[in-house]
């Protein structure tokens, strides 16, 4: 784990940008089965990447929990939110499993005792970002899901879930280099929804 102390501000101007990256930015954080984190003494926060492709892989993998934190187990004083950037996946948090797909969220209260990441599709890896920080109390672990949020926030939207094709593949076409036929289907249904939205007919 990549621990990074305070630093004061008067020496902070005086950082070339290579000392600033290396202070400040937060690199490589998604390693096929395996948990990066990075420990920062401002606010005790823990800024942590998983891409589970052929394994579930535990929370605490590859970190000294008693040594970093004087914990038993790594939720033991924290809590965490995670962030779905990548494909479908689950999180299993002490044998309650979590199903998220790309842009929904997890909260999981403090005191979790066991917190497994999978992937539904090796090929298509979830990747989840997560911020820990010290909690004092217990919650309720919850499940947020884009769709559902958009719904309570009044948000007009349509929802099309494709198992194959990631953010950023475009119009799943050979011209941009990511030909997806599967996926190439949510460009007619784009076009379909924003006629109704406005109805335009071309």
């Amino acid at each position: 784990m990549d621990i990074r102390y305070s630093t004061g501000p008067n020496d902070v101007k005086r950082y070339t940008t290579e000392e600033l990256r290396k202070e400040f930015l937060i690199e490589n954080l998604y390693v096929a089965d395996s948990v990066v984190a990075v420990y920062s003494h401002v606010d005790r926060m823990v800024t942590l990447g998983c891409m589970p492709v052929s394994e579930a892989v535990s929370i605490d993998k590859g970190i000294d929990v008693w040594s970093n934190f004087g914990t038993h187990y790594f939720l033991e004083r924290r809590e965490i939110g995670i962030f779905n950037i990548g494909g479908a996946g689950k999180i299993t948090v002490d044998g309650t499993v979590y199903e998220l797909g790309y842009k929904d969220c997890l909260y999981i209260t403090m005191d979790a005792k066991e917190v497994l990441f999978s992937s539904d599709d090796p090929e298509k890896p979830a990747k989840f970002y997560m911020v820990s920080a010290p909690a004092h109390r217990s919650y309720e672990t919850r499940l947020l899901k884009l769709a559902s949020a958009m719904q309570r926030a009044a948000v007009d939207y349509e929802c099309h879930l494709f198992a194959g094709g990631a953010h950023g593949i475009s119009m799943c076409n050979r011209e941009v280099e990511t030909p997806n036929p599967e996926a190439a289907a949510w460009v007619e249904l784009c076009k379909i929804w924003l006629n109704k939205k406005f109805n335009y007919t071309p």
